[in-house]
């Protein structure tokens, strides 16, 4: 539906970046076709190739599109959408790392490793602990101005 669309671009952060009264219902179906199939496949075959046969746009169209909406070429996007599922793995489930690394990479373990930590800045092991602590620090029971009885 067009509320969860709207939602999906409002959550990724966005909506600040493109003025999407501009988007033609066309395009919206080739992003969220192109989207889809990515997240859906992201330990196989994502090549530019590959989303241009699932939307039925030239790679000029797709390309121009995701400039447009996503303000990144196709290759960044999906990574872009290969990290962020990584990183959400990472915070949300107890898999090893090598298993993450093949829920969302078609490499090895070593290239999703140095994928990562080019992306986020340190590696995904490192990345886990820290948002635990964060997380865990953030989640204890401290005094705040909200939860004064004074």
């Amino acid at each position: 539906s067009r509320i969860r669309d709207l939602l999906r671009l409002f959550i990724e952060g966005l909506t600040e970046k493109a003025d999407y009264k501009q988007v033609s219902t066309a395009q919206w179906k080739v992003l969220m076709e192109a989207e889809d199939y990515i997240l859906g496949h992201l330990d196989g075959d994502v090549s530019v190739k590959k989303l241009t046969m699932v939307t039925g746009v030239a790679r000029s169209v797709l390309q121009r599109i995701c400039k447009q909406f996503k303000h990144k070429g196709i290759h960044h996007w999906v990574i872009d959408l290969r990290m962020k599922e990584a990183a959400r793995l990472l915070m949300t489930t107890d898999l090893q790392i090598s298993q993450i690394s093949v829920q969302v990479s078609s490499g090895t373990i070593s290239g999703f490793s140095a994928a990562f930590t080019k992306y986020f800045k340190e590696g995904p092991k490192k990345y886990r602990e820290n948002k635990s602590r964060k997380r865990h620090f953030d989640t204890d029971d401290f005094d705040s101005p909200n939860n004064n009885p004074d």
